[in-house]
Formats: C-alpha cells, sequence, structure tokens
C-alpha cells in the first residue's frame, strides 16, 4: 500500500468523524482544522494553498499525525463546537 493510500484513508476517517459531528468536509475547512490542532500540539503542519493542485493537500499531508493523536482530536473538535 502506498504513502498516499495510507494518509487518504486516515483522512477519511478523519472526515467521517467531523462528518458525525456535521461539521462541512471540504479540503479547506478540513485543512484549516487539522493545521489549527497540530499548530496547538506544537507539531509540524502544513497550511491550504488554494492555488496548489496536487494530490497532497494539507489535509492529507497533516491526516498521519492528527490520526496519532485521534482521541485528542476528537476532544479538541467537541471543545471547539462548545464554545
Amino acid at each position: 500500500m502506498s504513502n498516499l493510500q495510507r494518509n487518504t484513508t486516515k483522512l477519511y476517517k478523519i472526515e467521517t468523524f467531523l462528518r458525525s459531528k456535521d461539521i462541512p468536509t471540504g479540503t479547506r475547512k478540513v485543512s484549516d482544522l487539522t493545521a489549527e490542532f497540530l499548530k496547538s500540539k506544537g507539531l509540524k503542519y502544513q497550511t491550504f494553498n488554494p492555488k496548489y493542485k496536487g494530490l497532497f493537500t494539507a489535509a492529507l499531508v497533516n491526516a498521519p499525525d492528527v490520526f496519532e493523536y485521534f482521541e485528542e482530536f476528537k476532544t479538541f473538535i467537541t471543545n471547539k463546537l462548545d464554545n
């Protein structure tokens, strides 16, 4: 399985969770949320670039790191929705 496939699977699971919370799962929104979470943890992240036309979008690049801390990400999103 390639790196792209593994990251896409992780991103799909993140998007499924966000959809369950009624959060739109467009590329920009997911990229912004994952970058915000990784920034709050002090980890490396990539921000959304609207001019980029390739496969490795910011959401896809951030997905493995977010998935590693998925339980904390769930808490982060829940707290964000409560505020």
